[in-house]
């Protein structure tokens, strides 16, 4: 008897699309594969990368610790030879005089014999400023190797060089009067400018000069009329007049309260230093200096101002 073969089922449209989500699916699986093969070589070349840089500044590296181990054995070379001139800078020296106080008296008994002041120590201690500001430019010429070219000297009357009356004790306590402090401070000054001009190698001194608030001959102080009220300033009209004319001193004697002067391509300003005060703020006398200061530049700028009074 013979047995019927089984017929096979038909393949319908749901197999079909069965088997066409098989292949798709087999296909994003191959597609992940690549891509995540594709991941991983790129982080390994990047991670090559950046061996490789390593290895190149470990390399350099060893090449320099080579260079200097192999200097070593050799002798170091001999530096050039260095061209000495006996000048390489040029410079001004400012001294700045001021609040000498010549007629005042200072007691030894009124201060414990702490200290001592009167005219005599007044001219010695000038004599002392003498030899130090030619000691000063002796120093600087044969500083170090090269020295310095000084020819030009500023030497700054800045007011308070006598003590006046402004009070009544100064007028029961001075030694001189505000006219023989003009005459002492005045024969001192022209013994300061007189030794620097005379200086071997001093071409030209200049003289700025600012009144004081002791020089005045009014209990109170002065603003728009200050020049014409002050002993010192008729005290520089009669030096300037000494030195009319010359080249090799120059005075600056005007009625500005800012006295400017430009000296190797520096603008030095100058002022007795009595416009602004402290009183007892924070920051002491700095704030208000630098308030003030300020204000100067706002119309003219100086590049270094120098003041007195606060001493």
């Amino acid at each position: 008897m013979n047995a019927r073969k089984p017929q096979a089922p038909a393949f319908t449209p749901a197999d079909a699309e069965r088997e066409a989500a098989i292949e798709a699916s087999i296909r994003d699986d191959l597609e992940n594969k690549d891509f995540r093969a594709s991941v991983g070589l790129r982080a390994e070349l990047r991670q090559a990368k950046a061996r490789i840089s390593q290895l190149e500044r470990d390399l350099s590296t060893s090449d320099a610790r080579l260079g200097m181990a192999l200097a070593l054995e050799r002798p170091p070379p001999r530096p050039p030879a260095l061209r000495r001139s006996k000048v390489s800078h040029r410079g001004a020296l400012v001294v700045l005089c001021s609040d000498w106080h010549v007629g005042e008296r200072v007691d030894p008994a009124q201060v414990g014999g702490r200290n001592e002041y009167n005219p005599e120590i007044a001219r010695a201690r000038v004599m002392n400023l003498i030899d130090g500001i030619l000691w000063f430019i002796e120093t600087w010429r044969t500083r170090g190797q090269y020295g310095w070219a000084l020819d030009e000297v500023v030497i700054w009357l800045g007011g308070d060089l006598i003590t006046g009356m402004i009070h009544d004790d100064l007028a029961e306590s001075n030694f001189l009067s505000p006219t023989e402090e003009v005459l002492l401070a005045q024969e001192l000054a022209l013994m300061v400018i007189e030794a620097v001009r005379a200086h071997e190698g001093i071409k030209r001194v200049h003289v700025p000069t600012s009144w004081g608030n002791h020089g005045r001959d009014t209990p109170e102080r002065r603003v728009q009329t200050a020049w014409k009220r002050s002993y010192e300033w008729l005290m520089y009209q009669q030096i300037a007049k000494i030195y009319a004319g010359r080249s090799d001193v120059v005075v600056h004697a005007g009625r500005d309260e800012i006295s400017r002067l430009k000296v190797l391509n520096t603008t030095l300003g100058f002022n007795h230093g009595d416009q602004f005060r402290y009183m007892d703020g924070v920051g002491g006398l700095t704030i208000p200096a630098l308030k003030w200061l300020a204000k100067i530049n706002a119309t003219e700028r100086v590049d270094v101002m120098n003041v007195g009074h606060h001493h």
